[in-house]
């Protein structure tokens, strides 16, 4: 379980929860847009920190740098 540091994070993963539960109540799947930035890993990170096991999406535009298209590439549970 993630140790919670801050009051932001703390309200991260209180809407994570919500989303969570809502996505579950409503059948509807539930994805993460990975990006292969700071924000998405970080999120992607807290998710499982989580115990969640939720599918990320990648989506490569051809714009992406190489080194971030490596890095997505490289994760658990992405798609592209």
């Amino acid at each position: 379980m993630i140790k919670i540091k801050s009051k932001k994070i703390e309200g991260i993963i209180g809407e994570i929860i919500d989303q969570y539960t809502y996505a579950d109540t409503s059948e509807r799947p539930w994805i993460i847009g990975f990006s292969g930035g700071k924000d998405s890993t970080v999120l992607k990170h807290i998710i499982e920190g989580m115990g969640y096991n939720i599918p990320c999406v990648f989506s490569n535009t051809g714009l992406e740098m190489p080194e971030i298209v490596k890095f997505a590439r490289a994760q658990k549970n992405v798609v592209e």
